[in-house]
């Protein structure tokens, strides 16, 4: 849901109503978003795989994701700086990132406990999650 800046009551009556029964977040709106979306990085077993990229999706609109897209410089120095802040290393997981209105990359969010690693846009990751799981089981 999305509240401007002149909506403080409605969006605070919203939260007073949904806070009892889900945890939620508060995030500034960035504008970027409309036209270039968020981008996902994919780390599976010590590797970024893939990205892809999603659109954005308003209230019930399917989700709208690229296919495989080659991960970038700055992509993957995002996300091995926010790995390198883990008390331990993870067999997965999803950075995502939009930019700001000045163009500078930002994280919205490390996913680490279920994220969609979407899979399905990546042989190369769909191989690379199974022997993840392999080398765990086999430990």
């Amino acid at each position: 849901f999305r509240f401007g800046a002149d909506a403080f009551h409605q969006a605070d009556a919203f939260l007073l109503r949904h806070t009892p029964h889900r945890d939620m977040m508060i995030q500034p709106y960035l504008k970027s978003v409309e036209s270039g979306g968020e981008r996902s990085t994919i780390f599976i077993n010590g590797s970024c795989t893939h990205v892809i990229e999603k659109k954005p999706r308003f209230q019930g609109d399917d989700e709208s994701v690229s296919g495989e897209l080659p991960v970038t410089d700055e992509e993957r120095d995002m996300l091995g700086r926010a790995l390198e802040l883990l008390p331990e290393p993870v067999m997965y997981a999803r950075l995502d990132t939009m930019r700001d209105g000045d163009g500078s990359r930002l994280i919205s969010e490390l996913e680490l406990i279920e994220p969609s690693l979407f899979l399905l846009q990546s042989e190369t990751a769909q191989k690379a999650f199974v022997d993840a799981v392999k080398n765990a089981i086999s430990r």
